[in-house]
């Protein structure tokens, strides 16, 4: 997968390392950065595009890295933000909503390898979807069905949107994360299940919305779910 990455900071030498610990990986058939490095000044610039990951150092002038972080935290909720910093007592004090690793700029390869293991651990919580330019991530997509040329994917707020694809062209994708065929062109995604109804053959997913399993289904979304919530 490949991650868009921004990175802020004051000191000229620590965008320098760390873009080049980024760009050893970018012969990866697992893993790529498409880096974009930023001033310490340029922050208007930095939050007027999304990015997929955000490194940030905390102590800069004008805005520090704390300031910075709530910004994006309201204006892109699926990204990740990466503190940077020699600010080590900082480290709990860092951890918001989207804060997803601290790198001690004194130990930053060691920690710098710790981010990588954790970010490939929760690679396929990042997989998107692309619709009209736009990333749809597949962790906040409740489920997918079919009307006439159109796939439909619905979210668990009931946001809905259609796009004019072929179910069979696009089945693996979303099997591959953490989706279930339970039915002829309709897709669940096994996060958001709340139960299965063995006395109708339903599914019961968060938002109490019930979605019938095709008798031939049953025992595969049986196996699935209960391989899911045993860690598997």
């Amino acid at each position: 997968m490949k991650y868009t990455v921004a990175i802020i900071d004051d000191c000229v030498n620590d965008i320098v390392k760390l873009k080049q610990l980024l760009q050893q990986y970018n012969d990866s058939s697992e893993i790529s950065f498409d880096i974009t490095t930023f001033n310490h000044d340029e922050y208007e610039k930095l939050i007027s595009v999304e990015y997929d990951l955000y490194f940030l150092d905390i102590d800069m002038p004008n805005k520090g890295g704390f300031e910075i972080a709530r910004a994006i935290e309201k204006i892109y909720t699926s990204s990740k933000i990466i503190f940077c910093s020699s600010k080590e007592d900082l480290v709990f004090q860092s951890y918001g909503n989207n804060t997803f690793y601290f790198i001690r700029k004194s130990n930053i390869n060691d920690d710098f390898n710790r981010f990588i293991i954790k970010l490939n651990e929760n690679q396929v919580l990042d997989n998107y979807y692309m619709y009209k330019d736009k990333k749809i991530y597949y962790k906040n997509i409740l489920y997918v069905d079919t009307k006439m040329h159109y796939i439909v994917i619905h979210f668990h707020n009931n946001d809905i949107i259609k796009d004019r694809k072929n179910i069979k062209s696009i089945l693996k994708q979303f099997e591959d994360n953490y989706f279930v065929n339970v039915d002829n062109g309709v897709l669940v995604n096994l996060k958001f299940i709340k139960r299965i109804n063995y006395a109708n053959n339903t599914i019961i997913l968060i938002n109490d919305c019930e979605i019938a399993i095709s008798i031939r289904k049953i025992k595969i979304v049986k196996n699935m779910y209960h391989k899911l919530l045993a860690g598997g």
